[in-house]
């Protein structure tokens, strides 16, 4: 596909109001995430199983506030692509990435090759 015509559709999706929203709602979740980590921290003096379950729960509550951070991460690039107009290229190999893979991963850096490549050296780096 031409640079022309893969512009003209990439234009033709709202790819920045799907971005916005979506950091919207990441935004909320972790406001409230923060909130529940905070009222753990209030109930009081606690037996071992209250404070077993309260450190468990702790640690869910960092593990899901660190992907959501990670999430807005990929959207805030993902728009200021948009704004410099790089938006749809690899940020790897500069080729356009694939409309259906923007559709489906609107905050995707990277083309399917090159993230398979990177999955496959993660993969191959845990292994080791």
């Amino acid at each position: 596909m031409n640079q022309t015509s893969h512009k003209s559709k990439l234009d033709n999706h709202d790819f920045r109001s799907q971005l916005e929203q979506r950091r919207a709602e990441l935004l909320k979740v972790a406001e409230r995430t923060t909130l529940e980590g905070r009222e753990l921290g209030l109930d009081g003096p606690q037996d071992s199983a209250d404070s077993s379950a309260m450190s468990v729960s702790k640690e869910w509550l960092f593990a899901e506030s660190s992907r959501h951070r990670d999430s807005l991460r990929l959207i805030e690039s993902a728009l200021q692509r948009i704004q410099d107009g790089s938006f749809g290229k690899c940020v790897t190999c500069e080729e356009e990435i694939g409309l259906r893979r923007l559709l489906a991963l609107p905050w995707t850096q990277y083309c399917i090759e090159c993230q398979q490549k990177l999955e496959l050296r993660s993969y191959g780096e845990r292994a080791a």
